[in-house]
């Protein structure tokens, strides 16, 4: 169960990373207008994708660092536990 876990985590970070990387060119070619018009929304659309970016790249991070924390204090809580029942059984 551990190694599926671990496997989906994986495939969601690199979900993640590769939807950060496609998302916003695509809403930018969606954007971009065929034609010329009087009002451009291109330089709109290209500061909203940037803050896209920032926002889901900071996002990724805050969660892996969350996960990472979590393992490794559930990992120490586990061996902390164990440590203390072999020494309350001596």
């Amino acid at each position: 169960m551990h190694k599926f876990l671990s496997i989906c985590f994986g495939f969601g970070i690199t979900g993640a990373i590769i939807s950060t990387w496609i998302a916003p060119r695509v809403i930018s070619m969606l954007v971009t207008p065929p034609v010329s018009f009087s009002t451009n929304c291109e330089p709109a659309a290209t500061w909203a994708t940037d803050k896209l970016i920032m926002a889901q790249l900071a996002g990724l991070a805050i969660g892996m660092l969350t996960a990472f924390g979590w393992i490794v204090s559930r990992k120490f809580s586990k061996s902390a536990k164990g440590e203390k029942s072999q020494q309350m059984a001596q």
